[in-house]
């Protein structure tokens, strides 16, 4: 059990069953709408997604946001905001959730974290689904290979 410090509550996660593929959880209106054409694409293909998008007003609680992220196996991430990448909170929720993260190539992350080490990175559409077949196809056959030995 990891215990985080939340705008001045605390937040339990708990080793939750890792029951979701994909996620998202963030927004796709104004400057973000660059976001819309991976997710459609994601859908479109099949990929078992867990998509919140919502504005400024309308977020999901921090409660069901570490509900969720805590769940999943990949998180999704784009760190272009406002026209410049940067080092988003979703980077560290979806590593301390236990989730792997998918995260637009970007130099911001790399100063941080390892590439191919502790994070996954994509540059199109096309290339983040083919990530995202592959972790999922590997970690059923870990999970399948774990269940006979």
């Amino acid at each position: 059990e990891i215990s985080l410090g939340l705008v001045g509550s605390e937040m339990c996660i708990r080793d939750r069953k890792k029951d979701i593929d994909v996620v998202f959880l963030g927004q796709i209106d104004s400057y973000r709408n660059v976001r819309k054409p991976y997710l459609e694409f994601l859908f479109e293909n099949s990929v078992n997604l867990y998509c919140f998008v919502g504005d400024k007003d309308d977020r999901c609680s921090y409660e069901k946001l570490y509900e969720v992220m805590s769940r999943a196996k990949i998180g999704v991430n784009f760190s272009m905001s406002g026209g410049v990448h940067q080092v988003k909170g979703r980077v560290m929720e979806t590593m301390m959730t236990g989730g792997l993260l998918l995260e637009q190539r970007n130099n911001q992350t790399a100063c941080y974290f390892s590439e191919g080490n502790d994070y996954v990175a994509f540059s199109s559409k096309e290339e983040l689904l083919e990530k995202i077949i592959y972790q999922i196809s590997m970690s059923r056959f870990l999970n399948s290979f774990s269940d006979i030995t």
